[in-house]
């Protein structure tokens, strides 16, 4: 899989809504979600499903996310990431083999 931008923002936004499908127990519905976009209030996520969210980025990717690294929360600023912060997350943890060429 190419890892661009847009690939990993389609792939960051199929698995939260695979997350909070089986939250609620509802079938998955796709819910559209703009860069500025912030899933843990939005959704009323929490640091768990972020841990969760994890876990499914790491298969779907084929890298592993440390477990140190919740994608929904910023630790060193105390806030929780919009989609934009988590691809850009997510972007710098691509093996540089895996990663968009630029050419």
């Amino acid at each position: 899989m190419s890892n661009s931008r847009d690939d990993l923002k389609q792939l960051l936004v199929a698995s939260i809504n695979e997350l909070l499908a089986e939250r609620t127990g509802l079938a998955e519905r796709v819910l559209e979600m703009d860069d500025q976009v912030d899933p843990m209030s939005k959704f009323g996520l929490d640091s768990k499903d972020g841990v969760d969210l994890a876990c499914v980025l790491s298969v779907k990717l084929g890298f592993e996310v440390p477990d140190t690294i919740n994608p929904l929360v910023d630790d060193a600023r105390r806030k929780s990431r919009k989609i934009a912060e988590i691809v850009d997350l997510l972007l710098k943890m691509t093996p540089k083999s895996q990663g968009a060429s630029h050419g």
